[in-house]
C-alpha cells in the first residue's frame, strides 16, 4: 500500500514570508496574538500604552495612526521581529526590549521607558509610526547620531546616546540612554524660588557645546527647545531628538523649528543653515530668566509681530530677499520702504481670524525686557543685578539678529563674557561693551541643495555591480539599503522614494571623516547574510528567469559574476 505521506518539495512561486514566519509569530508572540484577539478583555485594555488601542492596520498590530500597539511587559527586539536580527544595528547578536512605561508621544510616533535584557539596563525606546515619510527621518537620524556618537561627541558628553536601532514589524524602532527630566520642567519646578545664576550659565554652556557639536559636523538640528534638552543624573545636559534634522549643505523642508524658537529666515521661508539653532539658543536664554518664552506667539503673523516688537523692523533686504514676506510686509511708496501689515489687513488677504494678541511680559522691546521685567533668580544673585542684565542684553543683542550671517556662533558665543566670568559678579560694563567676538571657524555660507555624489558614484561605491531598484521598496527593503549606502559614505536622499534617483546628499564634514579614517567607521552595519524579504530576480535580454546563487560573504545586494541587464528588488510581502 502507498504511504500517505509523501516528501515535501519546494513549488514556484514561493512560499510568501508571512507563511514561513507563522510558526515564529505564533510562539515568540502569543502574547500579542493574544492581545489581538481578546481585544474585550479588561485586563487588555488596562495595559494597553497606545491609545487608540484598536486594531486597524498592519496585520493587526498597528491603530489607525499606523502607531504599533503596545502593552506593558511587551517584549519588543529582533528576538521576535518579522525582519530578523540582520535588520538592526548588530546583526549577529539579538535584542529583547520590555516595555515599562510610557515616556511620551509625538508626531513621529511614541517612546517608551524599557528594559534591555541583554545589556541590563535601562533605557528609552523610540517607536517611529509605520509610514515611510517617519521611517526615512528616522533613518536620518540614526546616521546623524551615529556619526555625532562616533566621532564629534565621542565623550558622550552633549548629544543623547544611541544604543541600538531595528525594524521591528515595519517600524523602525532606536534604543537611547534613559535622561531625566527636560529643561523646561527643571525650570518650571524652580520658578518659585528662583534659579541660580551661576546653574544657568553652567547650563547654557552645555547647550552652546552641543549645538557646537552640531554644527561642526555639519548638522542643523532644527528643533532646538526646552523640552528637547534633558539632563542627566549628574544634571549635565544633552540634546536629543535629531528626527528633524537635516544637512547643512542640503536642507530638506521649509517648515521646521517650534513656534516659539523659530527664526526669522525660516519664517520668511528662506533658504538656511546652523544659524537657526543659535536663533533657538537666544530664545532659550531669554526663557531661562524670564521665566516665559520669549516669543510666545499663537500663529505665524503674532510671531513677525512680537519680532518687530521686540527687535524693531527687519531690513529692507532682509524682506525682500523673502520668499513671502510681502505676506507680512507692505511696501510703502511714498516712502519707499516696508512697513508690517495690520492684523485687519492680513486676515482681509488671507480669509482668516487671527487669534487675539496677548501680552506676557510687561514690556515689549528687548531692552525693557531684560532690563526692567522681573527675573526668576535667586535671592542671592541680587547683589550686581543691574550689570548682570546689561551683559546679558549685550549677549541676546548679539545672537537675536535678523540676519544670520551677524549672528553669534556658537563658539563665540561661548566667548562672550557673560560665559567666561567664574563670577558674573566680578564683570563691569567695559568687558562686554568692548568685546569682540572671535573669528568665525568656519566662512558663513547658506548652500540650499548641494549633492556631493551622483548616483552613478553611490552605486560604484556601494555596490560592485551597477544595479536599478524597484522604486516601491518596503520598509525594511528601504532600510538595508540605506545603511548598505552609509557604509559607503554615502546619505541617500530621504525625500524621493528610490534612494538612486538623486544622488548622495551625505555633508563633506562627514567625507572628511571616511576619508581620513581610510576604513569604514563604526556605524550601524548591514548583515553580510543575505536578507530573506530581498529576492534578486534577474532578467537577461529575453525576460527569462536566471536564478543567480550568492555567497554568505557578498554584500547581500552584491551579485558578480553577472552580466544580466539589470537587477530588480521585489518585495516578498503582500500588500497591506
Amino acid at each position: 500500500m502507498e504511504s500517505a505521506f509523501t516528501k515535501y518539495t519546494p513549488t514556484e512561486p514561493q512560499i510568501p514570508p508571512m507563511c514561513i514566519t507563522l510558526t515564529k509569530f505564533l510562539t515568540t508572540r502569543i502574547q500579542e496574538t493574544y492581545n489581538v484577539c481578546k481585544r474585550e478583555n479588561p485586563t487588555n485594555i488596562k495595559n494597553c500604552l497606545t491609545n487608540p488601542f484598536e486594531a486597524r492596520h498592519n496585520y493587526g498590530l498597528d491603530n489607525e495612526r499606523n502607531e504599533l500597539i503596545v502593552y506593558r511587559h511587551d517584549i519588543i527586539g529582533t528576538f521576535n521581529s518579522f525582519e530578523g536580527k540582520e535588520f538592526s544595528m548588530s546583526p549577529y547578536t539579538i535584542s529583547r526590549y520590555e516595555v515599562i512605561e510610557k515616556l511620551g508621544q509625538g508626531t513621529f510616533g511614541q517612546v517608551f521607558k524599557c528594559y534591555d535584557h541583554i545589556n541590563n539596563r535601562f533605557c528609552a525606546l523610540k517607536i517611529l509610526k509605520n509610514k515611510k515619510a517617519y521611517l526615512r527621518q528616522g533613518l536620518l537620524e540614526c546616521a546623524t547620531l551615529s556619526m555625532l556618537n562616533t566621532y564629534f561627541d565621542s565623550n558622550n558628553d552633549r548629544i543623547v546616546k544611541m544604543y541600538d536601532h531595528f525594524m521591528y514589524c515595519d517600524h523602525l524602532c532606536i534604543s537611547f540612554e534613559l535622561l531625566n527630566q527636560n529643561l523646561y520642567q527643571y525650570a518650571k519646578e524652580r520658578r518659585h524660588i528662583g534659579l541660580e545664576l551661576n546653574d544657568i550659565q553652567k547650563k547654557l554652556i552645555q547647550l552652546l557645546e552641543a549645538v557646537e557639536c552640531c554644527s561642526k559636523a555639519g548638522i542643523i538640528h532644527c528643533d532646538v527647545k526646552p523640552e528637547n534638552i534633558l539632563m542627566t543624573e549628574n544634571g549635565e545636559l544633552k540634546l536629543i531628538d535629531l528626527g528633524s534634522s537635516c544637512f547643512e549643505n542640503y536642507t530638506l523642508y521649509s517648515y521646521i523649528q517650534s513656534r516659539h524658537y523659530r527664526a526669522p529666515e525660516v519664517v520668511f521661508n528662506n533658504r538656511y543653515n546652523n544659524a537657526i539653532d543659535m536663533w533657538s539658543v537666544g530664545c532659550i536664554i531669554a526663557e531661562l530668566f524670564l521665566g516665559v518664552p520669549l516669543f510666545p506667539a499663537d500663529s505665524e503673523f503674532d510671531l513677525i509681530v512680537r519680532f518687530v516688537e521686540m527687535l524693531g523692523m527687519p531690513s529692507d533686504e532682509i524682506i525682500k530677499n523673502g520668499k513671502i514676506a510681502d505676506r507680512y510686509f507692505k511696501l510703502v511708496k511714498r516712502t519707499n520702504k516696508y512697513r508690517l501689515k495690520e492684523s485687519f489687513e492680513f486676515e482681509w488677504e488671507n480669509n482668516i481670524k487671527l487669534p487675539p494678541h496677548k501680552n506676557y511680559l510687561y514690556y515689549s522691546s528687548l531692552h525693557d525686557v531684560i532690563m526692567k521685567n522681573p527675573m526668576k533668580l535667586s535671592l542671592n544673585t541680587k547683589e550686581n543685578n543691574f550689570i548682570i542684565r546689561e551683559c546679558l542684553l549685550d549677549l541676546l543683542q548679539r545672537i537675536l539678529v535678523y540676519d544670520p550671517k551677524e549672528r553669534l556662533t556658537p563658539n563665540q558665543a561661548l566667548n562672550h563674557p557673560f560665559f567666561t566670568f567664574k563670577n558674573i559678579n566680578d564683570i563691569t560694563p567695559k568687558d562686554f561693551y568692548e568685546w569682540t567676538p572671535p573669528e568665525r571657524e568656519f566662512p558663513f555660507k547658506v548652500y540650499g541643495h548641494s549633492v556631493s555624489a551622483d548616483p552613478e558614484d553611490m552605486l560604484s561605491d556601494a555596490f560592485e555591480n551597477k544595479i536599478i531598484i524597484n522604486k516601491k521598496l518596503t520598509n525594511s527593503e528601504y532600510y538595508n539599503v540605506f545603511f548598505t549606502l552609509l557604509q559607503a559614505g554615502h546619505v541617500a536622499n530621504i525625500t524621493i522614494d528610490n534612494p538612486f534617483e538623486y544622488g548622495s546628499i551625505t555633508p563633506k564634514q562627514f567625507i572628511r571623516v571616511f576619508n581620513h579614517q581610510f576604513s569604514k567607521p563604526s556605524i550601524p552595519k548591514v548583515s553580510t547574510d543575505v536578507p530573506r524579504s530581498f529576492v534578486a530576480q534577474i532578467y537577461s535580454v529575453t525576460d527569462s528567469f536566471n536564478s543567480v546563487p550568492i555567497k554568505k560573504e557578498e554584500n547581500p545586494l552584491t551579485i558578480k559574476h553577472c552580466n544580466q541587464s539589470k537587477i530588480i528588488i521585489h518585495r516578498m510581502t503582500d500588500n497591506k
